[in-house]
């Protein structure tokens, strides 16, 4: 009795395994033969977030006695459900009805299969499409009549090919689930599929940013990507236009990118001369996925185009750039091969990748200060191959670039009213700056004796500029960029030399603009005298408010911080709070001189 109990044991666990093996249908359904062979199906060109699963809608085996034939059967529920099925969908605004595309034998096999064949008018016909619609609306609704054995979803952290390949498939014919779907056989003739996706909608969304400029060939965080920044006066700015790519626009394959970047005046690009003597702009630097060697890719293109009244620039809203200039570049993204009729891509180039291009212009001496700040905007298209005429020439479509995104670098200017206690003009002071870091700021007067500077440089190695007031007591010193609010930054203003008859200000100014406003800060140094009208007490006061055009300067302009009266008293220091002041100086001189004279005279007497 033992041994019959564990001859059932063993039995029943053999019975488990083989069950466990073979792949069956939803409840309701038949459970055909185990299908012999075993093959598998990949897919390339996968879209990120799409999620691949492959079903198996009929099986496929040798007919006994042929050894060339392959023949496909069904169960007899796939068969009944299939013959009155019909598929209605609505396309384009229209409603569109496929009618079962297969045929069955009438009369079973020994296993209780029928074998199965295509309509005789789909035979040989590029019908593909009109039976994956069909198939796609089965699985929708009628799911029981497919062996589900596997999904698959795109990990861009995992899957870094773009491809999957589903192994260890029973030979037969397949469905899979992707986008519009597709149709494949497997079988001993050929156990192996590739289906590549040509679902893609075309490229997705792109961005415009400005990257730290240390870092153009480094990969940098989104944090450290901004929309607005602030520049000096030739500094240079950093580009970055960032593509989410495919390889197919619908079916077609994506021939090439294009970039096209305009500047307003304000702003100019890094450029090199070559043989054509052409301004060609450089460095462009493109990559694909992330910033390293191995991802970069070529370009043609690059030349400046500057505006002019026979070829102005103009912007998608119609909007000249009086003075500005732009570049184009193509990026080749595929060949075509007109034997196979099919695309080759760039080898290290898949769907939803991100196609980044890196380029730097200088922040030149026309540059808006604050207001609206100086403006870069960025577009971009692709073409796609036609399969009919492969030779054709693919040039940008003017109807077809996309949105404009834009960037905005600001800068800004100080302005310093050099005044008496009685708000006189004064000319001959003499200052210098140092920047936010603490470093000496250069600069070059516009027009001699002006009083309006612009910025050069910042550099530790370096004498500060001095800058003199002219008659008019103003100073403008144009070009230099800004602070964030919550920045502890500051410029530093000290005077180093005073009017003739005038002191020095007994300590640095500290000014500060504020990115993205027109008049950030105003400052006003109000005074106190005394009884014999004597300056004894300075005070600065500093209204935030400074958009409000009641509080604009009485001088003309465009600047973002303003120092209005910037007082130096006439004659000797006095106390600030006042008391015995020069006094007690001038009776310790009297007492000194008398003694040296009461000394002298004695002294001759004697």
């Amino acid at each position: 009795m033992k041994k019959m109990k564990k001859l059932l044991s063993m039995l029943l666990a053999v019975v488990m395994v083989l069950a466990m093996a073979v792949p069956s249908f939803a409840d309701g359904t038949d459970t055909p033969t185990v299908p012999t062979g075993s093959g598998s199906i990949t897919i390339s060109n996968a879209i990120k977030g799409e999620k691949y699963g492959v079903y198996q809608l009929f099986t496929a085996t040798r007919p006994e006695g042929n050894s060339s034939l392959i023949a496909y059967y069904a169960t007899e529920t796939q068969k009944n459900a299939i013959k009155s099925y019909v598929y209605t969908f609505e396309e384009e605004e229209k409603t569109v009805t496929i009618s079962n595309p297969f045929k069955f034998n009438d009369t079973p096999n020994s296993d209780g299969l029928y074998s199965v064949e295509l309509q005789d008018e789909l035979k040989g016909k590029d019908k593909e499409k009109e039976i994956t619609k069909y198939l796609q609306g089965l699985y929708n609704d009628k799911p029981g009549l497919f062996i589900h054995y596997t999904e698959w979803e795109w990990e861009s952290a995992v899957d870094s090919d773009m491809s999957h390949t589903f192994n260890n498939l029973p030979y037969g014919y397949y469905f899979i689930k992707c986008g519009n779907g597709a149709v494949v056989s497997i079988t001993s003739t050929t156990p192996s599929a590739n289906i590549i996706d040509k679902n893609q909608k075309g490229p997705g969304v792109f961005t415009k940013k400005i990257i730290p400029n240390d870092k153009l060939n480094a990969e940098v965080s989104e944090a450290e990507k901004k929309e607005v920044d602030t520049a000096n006066y030739t500094d240079t700015v950093t580009y970055e236009v960032v593509v989410d790519t495919t390889n197919y626009d619908g079916a077609k394959s994506i021939a090439n990118y294009y970039i096209q970047d305009t500047l307003q005046k304000g702003l100019s690009y890094v450029t090199v001369t070559n043989e054509n003597n052409k301004k060609v702009v450089t460095p462009i630097e493109i990559y694909v996925n992330s910033v390293a060697p191995t991802n970069k890719i070529t370009y043609t293109g690059g030349e400046v185009v500057e505006d002019s009244d026979t070829e102005p620039l103009l912007l998608q809203d119609g909007t000249r750039l009086e003075g500005g200039s732009r570049f184009n570049i193509t990026i080749p993204w595929s060949t075509f091969n007109k034997e196979t009729n099919e695309a080759t891509f760039l080898t290290n180039a898949n769907s939803s990748d991100k196609l980044i291009i890196r380029y730097q212009v200088k922040v030149n001496d026309k540059a808006t200060i604050a207001e609206n700040g100086n403006k870069n905007y960025a577009t971009y298209q692709h073409d796609t191959w036609d399969p009919e005429n492969p030779d054709k020439p693919k040039n940008p479509d003017p109807e077809k670039w996309k949105e404009e995104k834009e960037t905005t670098v600001y800068t800004y200017a100080l302005a310093i009213k050099k005044t008496d206690a009685e708000g006189k003009s004064l000319a001959g002071a003499t200052f210098t700056v140092t920047n936010g870091d603490g470093v000496n700021v250069q600069l070059k007067e516009t027009v001699a004796g002006s009083g309006i500077y612009e910025y050069v440089s910042a550099n530790v190695d370096e004498n500060a500029t001095e800058v003199v007031s002219p008659a008019s007591g103003q100073i403008i010193i144009k070009g230099i960029k800004g602070f964030a609010e919550n920045d502890s930054k500051e410029y530093t203003l000290t005077e180093v030399k005073a009017p003739n008859g005038y002191n020095l200000l007994t300590s640095p100014v500290k000014l500060k603009p504020i990115i993205a406003t027109k008049y950030s800060t105003k400052y006003t140094i109000e005074y106190k005298k005394d009884a014999d009208g004597k300056v004894t007490v300075t005070t600065t006061k500093f209204e935030t408010d400074a958009n409000d055009p009641d509080k604009a300067p009485d001088f003309n302009a465009e600047v973002a911080v303003i120092l209005a009266g910037v007082i130096n008293n006439a004659g000797a220091l006095l106390p600030s709070t006042g008391g015995i002041g020069t006094t007690i100086f001038y009776a310790a001189g009297i007492i000194l001189m008398a003694g040296a004279v009461f000394f002298v005279v004695r002294r001759k007497r004697a």
